[in-house]
Parts: C-alpha cells; structure tokens; sequence
C-alpha cells in the first residue's frame, strides 16, 4: 500500500516537473522577445535621433547658401550635408524640397530600420523617418546702393529716382562705401559704414556703373537705400558729424551726414540704364536703424546665415 502511495506522489512530481519545465521554456521566449524588442527599440531611438541630427545640419547648411546657388547645386549640398553626418547610408533616401521665394529649406531624410533581432518574427521592412525646415536669415549690417537720397518721398509704395544726372552736380553718391566680392557679378555689394556717418561725393560719377549693373541683373527680391529722414528733407537742413547744420540744397562734397538723420528703405529695381546712369526704385518698407528696425528678411548674395524653424 505504501509503495502504490509513494509512486503516486513520484508520479506528481514528475508531472509538476514537466509543465514548469514549459512554463519556463514559454516565459524564457516571451522574455527574450522582450529583450529583443528593446534592444531594437533602443537602437530605433538612436537611429532616429542621427537621421534628425542628419537632417539638422543638411537644412541649415543648405539655407545658409541659398543666396547665388542654383536650385541643383543646392540639392546637391544638402544630400552632401545629410551624407556627412550619418553614421550609415544603407536603404537611405534623402529629399531636398526647396522654397527659394520664402527662404526655406526642407530636408527629408527615410532610412530603412535595423531589426537585429524581432526580425525574426516579422520580414515585413520598417522605415525610421526624420525632416527639418530652415529658413535662410541674415542680420543687415551696412548693405545698400552707394547712394544717400537727400530729396524724401520714398515713403512705402513710391517710385523714386537716384543717380539721375550726367552731368557734374549732385547725384546722391556717397564716398564711404566698400565693394564686396567686387570680380564675382552673382555676389557682388556694397557696404557702408553708417554708424560712423554717411559721407557725401559731389560731382559725376562713373566709376561704378558696371557694378551698379551687375546688382541689377542679379534679378534680387531686395535692394537698399540710405535716405535722409522725412523730418530732416521737410525742415530743409541736416544734422552733419561735426555738430552744425547744412542746408539740403548746400550740402557740399565730403559733408558727412549724421547717422540719426538717416533711415533705410528697403527696394526693388525698376529701371537702371547704365548709359545715362539713371536708377529708378519702387520703395516697400521704411527702417529706422537708429532704433534697431532692421529688414526681418534681409537677403543678399555672399551673406550667410540660416535658422532652423521646424
């Protein structure tokens, strides 16, 4: 009697031995696809975070030089760009969407998923996606026509006319001024230091024409001008860096224009004839530098600068 008992008992043990030996085995296959999934996961993250590094620096790189560069040429630096800063390129797509009348650069960048291990429960292919937008941006530091209107009326919405005469006498020129990029017609302007003043060059003009020119064929959305301010051309008389005052109508070579009688006014060219040396502008907006109103959108060939909006 005993020995049927104690081979009962043997019996259950043996049993309860083999069920939690597959207990075991399913609870070691649910935890290894677990482990499985966060170490894909995990890597998941890490990928997607190098495609978004990736696309970062494509769109910022490729906003920045927007200015003077070809549509393909900019494709061709932003995929450049997004290759650079990948740490693989394999079953990778990278897109560069263009938006040259705003300024802005999309890259897009979709990068096949590295399943190391719950590949082995589905074949099917994952996609990691990652996009960024910059916007090309730089802030105006003294670019514009080597001119000073000194006669008003260019309030937003206004034709007016500057380097208008051929003969000597005052066309509104300035003498302080540098050419920038002066052998390159595609990225050529000219800056002024203004806060040191404006000074005025009496006299005809002809040196520059050729630059004036190549500005005008580089076809920019902008151009700018440094006025006199409205207050100043209907008083008549303008505050000059020695501390006294001249007539407009008087106002003599090498004079040099106080910088709080000046504003800036953002243009689009009308006409230019190179032959006569007449510029002809269609004013938009009106910037009183002296209180820091700068153009928000400043574009200008050879000034770089981008920011990153999505």
């Amino acid at each position: 009697m005993f020995g049927k008992i104690k081979m009962k008992i043997k019996g259950y043990f043996r049993e309860e031995s083999g069920q939690a030996m597959v207990f075991a085995s399913l609870l070691m296959t649910v935890l290894l696809g677990f482990a499985a999934l966060a170490i894909d996961l995990g890597y998941g993250y890490h990928q997607k975070s190098d495609l978004q590094t990736a696309a970062d620096a494509a769109a910022l790189a490729t906003a920045s030089q927007m200015p003077g560069n070809t549509n393909a040429r900019l494709r061709s630096i932003g995929k450049e760009y997004a290759t650079k800063n990948l740490d693989d390129t394999d079953d990778t797509t990278i897109t560069v969407n263009l938006d040259r009348s705003a300024g802005k650069v999309e890259i897009v960048i979709r990068q096949r998923a590295k399943n190391f291990f719950s590949g082995i429960f589905s074949k099917d292919k994952r996609y990691v996606t990652a996009s960024a937008t910059s916007k090309s941006v730089a802030q105006w530091d003294g670019e514009v026509l080597p001119f000073l209107n000194l006669a008003g009326g260019y309030e937003p919405g206004t034709t007016f006319n500057v380097w208008d005469k051929v003969s000597s006498g005052d066309f509104g020129s300035i003498s302080n001024y540098e050419i920038m990029n002066s052998r390159d017609p595609f990225k050529i302007f000219f800056k002024v230091d203004y806060m040191n003043g404006v000074e005025l060059k009496k006299g005809k003009v002809a040196t520059i024409k050729q630059e004036i020119g190549w500005i005008f064929n580089q076809n920019r959305n902008h151009v700018y001008i440094l006025c006199v301010r409205q207050d100043v051309c209907d008083s008549g008389k303008v505050l000059l860096t020695n501390g006294t005052y001249r007539n407009l109508a008087k106002t003599k070579n090498k004079d040099v224009v106080d910088p709080s009688q000046i504003v800036l006014v953002e243009c689009k060219f009308v006409a230019y004839s190179e032959k006569s040396k007449s510029l002809t502008l269609y004013s938009e907006a009106v910037y009183d530098i002296n209180s820091n109103e700068f153009p928000p959108d400043y574009d200008c060939p050879g000034v770089s600068g981008a920011k990153l909006i999505k």
